[in-house]
């Protein structure tokens, strides 16, 4: 059986305004026609470096099922 993955990038803005970050945990489920991906937490590599006021945070993740 051959199993695909599928290679997925969330681009999380957060606002530019006072209060437009955050420092809290952040997740994602992505869903589709085909099912979801399941509840997926966006790690930052560096604590603290994502959800920061005015910025992009850059996720990529995996999945073995295409949910679209």
């Amino acid at each position: 059986m051959c199993v695909t993955v599928i290679k997925y990038q969330v681009d999380v803005y957060t606002g530019d305004v006072w209060g437009g970050g955050t420092d809290a945990n952040i997740y994602i489920t992505l869903y589709g026609d085909r099912g979801d991906t399941g509840v997926r937490q966006l790690y930052a590599e560096t604590k603290g470096v994502y959800f920061k006021q005015g910025q992009v945070g850059r996720f990529l993740f995996h999945h073995n099922l295409l949910i679209f």
